[in-house]
């Protein structure tokens, strides 16, 4: 003997209509490679190859004399000394030597157009070339190294970077 008994539920059914939207966003992605150029200016310090480069000033001229003015060194014609005045200090633990080529470090000019000028040899008389030097540990000297350059290139709007290289590191000052 089973009882069944049904039960009848009434069920309401309200409609609700709901409203999807979607926005589909494209975006073209255009990709740039940028260069960007760091460099120090008149008055900074940077570090190449264990030593410490500070550009102090910058000077233009055609004609240089040694400190007793008996000797003398003329601009080739068209063309001026562009006078980077540094101090350079070794901040490492051995001797550093600073010659124009391949040492623990060397120096050009380079323009904002890709030329590039190797410093001027220059004769032992002149006091303040930095020219074939080494330097002790913490040891510091200051001078100048000079390049040679058109008066085209001086008078243009290029601009002109004092290079630093030593490796692995490399500093750029703005001449001009």
């Amino acid at each position: 003997n089973s009882e069944i008994s049904t039960v009848t539920t009434e069920v309401t059914t309200q409609e609700i209509t709901t409203q999807e939207i979607t926005t589909v966003i494209t975006t073209k992605e255009t990709t740039t490679e940028t260069t960007t150029l760091a460099y120090l200016s008149i008055g900074n310090t940077g570090v190449v190859s264990k030593s410490q480069i500070t550009l102090n000033n910058v000077g233009y001229d055609t004609v240089l004399y040694d400190d007793s003015g008996y000797y003398r060194m003329t601009a080739k014609d068209n063309c001026q000394y562009v006078l980077t005045y540094i101090t350079i200090k070794n901040v490492g633990n051995e001797i550093i030597s600073f010659r124009w080529i391949d040492n623990d470090f060397y120096c050009q000019l380079h323009t904002s157009d890709g030329l590039e000028y190797s410093p001027t040899t220059f004769f032992p008389w002149l006091d303040d070339s930095l020219e074939n030097m080494s330097l002790n540990p913490l040891e510091e000297k200051s001078g100048f190294v000079a390049f040679s350059v058109p008066d085209e290139v001086i008078n243009s709007d290029r601009d002109l970077f004092l290079v630093c290289s030593g490796y692995p590191d490399e500093i750029k000052f703005k001449v001009k």
